[in-house]
């Protein structure tokens, strides 16, 4: 491609090649993981201050957490533990694929005794109304069982697979998902023989519903549902619209606090929050939580409240993607702690080495703080979690390679909330590489080049070349080159032009000319790379050369 050709004449011709080399193109909430291969259900134990966990298809154990979230054992021998009802101090545990439900006394985390509940199968859900339990075969058939010695099972013959929830405004009321779309309220008064009270087919969603719940008052049937992204209540039990609670992408999980006064929702959102937190009746979330992994979204029921409603469990997939990490959140306004950040440079050199400190000012027994880098464009990551020193402070080194914004987060405590601190924007200048290729020699930092009419033939042999890239590579990155030469004993631009490197971040020019009065004129050559989104533009250092004879 001919850029320019000189006036001058010590150099009849200048003209420049771009040759491509070929080549390939390269606010977290502190959580606990737990023993787990899979996750169902979490139900809280008002009068011991504990929690039950189960887990997947694969686990026999069901977890036991004290109120903070700390581990306080175990109880084994439940295979297939999903679906869970609290009834005084007695657990009922479905058992899928065991037909039976389990009772466990709640004091002592012992089994006492057992139901027989022939194939109890759907989503292995459980629920108490009418004063007898209920459950779903495998047939997608309402069960019932008696809790009474003699354990009386009834097929009641209604479709039903789906999800179970009732209240204690209406205890007779028992409302349940079928095939993911419909909404059905029995009366459950007589347990052998339901009767409908309101049905709806996916009332207001557009997508299956992952989870439901009913408020405390029995006013309302909370639906989290892939589609729309909101919350949707829906009064009972005639299911007419009665309000939404705006989440994030996907919302898959719902709990409503023990006096109906809060109400918590989640997403399985890959980009965005996890989890808010309403004021019952109101569409604005008080707090709102972000798991920042892209994996580590909310398992569907994950969510559950404390029995005083000043805690909310949150059960996710970790960031891997596939455990199961427990998270503590609270459920009621604290005052945030004293958390700052601050960087040794706002501005570095692409691969230098950049110091982030995190600083914790607020006195408690959490002394761990996380800090999380969020480049441009992209996804928050996290760069380091540790416990901060005597003096508050955690220290992380590392070399960026592009644009970012750095912050401190630290997970609060029983007293303070979740608290991050304002962010600190560290931009990276790009490095441009320029060396000269071929040539016979360096003397006093110029490389020298034989003439040789070669180089003005078509294959451009023997002529000066050099090799241009740049950290972080920038692949198909435009830069700008000026080759200047010295005449009458100051530099002039001969020759300019642009060309965006190869796919691998790499380009290799020619300058070649085409008669002998290039010989003996020093000339030099530079390379610019302009700004874009995630760095700083910059220039590399003049490279000289000339050709001799």
């Amino acid at each position: 491609m001919r850029l320019h050709r000189l006036r001058a004449p010590l150099v009849a011709a200048a003209l420049i090649a771009f040759l491509a080399f070929g080549g390939s193109a390269a606010a977290s909430v502190p959580g606990t993981s737990l023993p787990l291969h899979g996750y169902s259900r979490m139900v809280s134990d008002p009068a011991n201050g504990r929690l039950f966990v189960t887990g997947g298809s694969s686990d026999s154990t069901i977890l036991v957490r004290n109120e903070d979230g700390s581990a306080k054992g175990s109880i084994a021998g439940e295979a297939g533990a999903g679906g869970m009802v609290l009834d005084g101090s007695t657990l009922y545990v479905a058992r899928c694929g065991w037909s039976v439900i389990d009772e466990i006394d709640t004091t002592t985390l012992t089994r006492t005794g057992s139901i027989s509940a022939p194939d109890i199968g759907g989503t292995c859900d459980l629920a108490e109304a009418g004063g007898v339990l209920w459950y779903a075969n495998s047939s997608n058939h309402l069960v019932s069982v008696t809790v009474d010695a003699a354990h009386t099972t009834t097929d009641t013959g209604e479709v039903i697979d789906g999800e179970l929830a009732t209240t204690p405004a209406h205890p007779d009321w028992l409302v349940a998902v079928y095939s993911e779309t419909w909404v059905y309220v029995y009366d459950v008064t007589d347990p052998t023989t339901p009767s409908l009270l309101g049905s709806a087919f996916s009332p207001g969603t557009a997508d299956s519903i992952d989870d439901i719940a009913v408020t405390p008052d029995g006013a309302d049937v909370l639906i989290a549902s892939g589609a729309p992204y909101e919350l949707q209540a829906f009064a009972l039990p005639g299911l007419t619209a009665d309000g939404v609670y705006p989440t994030d992408n996907y919302p898959n999980s719902v709990a409503v606090s023990a006096d109906g006064s809060l109400i918590a929702s989640g997403s399985k959102s890959y980009y965005d929050k996890d989890v808010f937190l309403f004021p019952a009746g109101t569409s604005t979330a008080k707090a709102q939580w972000d798991f920042n992994s892209t994996d580590d979204v909310l398992y569907p029921h994950g969510l559950a409240f404390s029995a005083d409603g000043t805690r909310l469990y949150a059960a996710s997939k970790g960031p891997s993607g596939n455990a199961v990490v427990l998270r503590v959140l609270p459920a009621v306004t604290l005052p945030k702690g004293a958390v700052s950040l601050k960087t040794s440079a706002s501005t570095i050199a692409a691969g230098h080495a950049l110091t982030v400190t995190a600083h914790l000012g607020t006195a408690s027994s959490n002394r761990t703080v996380s800090i999380y880098r969020k480049p441009v464009n992209g996804q928050q990551v996290l760069v380091k979690k540790g416990t901060v020193g005597p003096a508050g402070n955690l220290g992380a080194t590392i070399r960026p390679t592009a644009n970012a914004t750095y912050t401190a987060v630290w997970g609060g405590d029983t007293t303070h909330a979740q608290t991050t601190s304002p962010g600190r924007a560290v931009k990276v200048r790009v490095v441009v590489h320029a060396a000269a290729k071929g040539g016979y020699r360096t003397a006093a930092g110029v490389r020298l080049y034989h003439y040789t009419a070669a180089c003005g033939g078509a294959r451009h042999t023997g002529c000066p070349t050099f090799a241009v890239s740049s950290t972080p590579p920038l692949p198909r990155h435009l830069t700008s080159v000026v080759v200047q030469a010295r005449i009458g004993g100051i530099w002039r631009k001969v020759v300019g032009g642009s060309q965006r490197v190869g796919a691998n971040g790499k380009l290799s020019l020619i300058i070649f000319y085409t008669g002998r009065g290039v010989v003996g004129v020093p000339q030099r050559i530079r390379f610019t790379f302009a700004k874009d989104a995630a760095h700083l533009g910059n220039t590399s250092a003049w490279v000289k050369f000339r050709v001799t004879s």
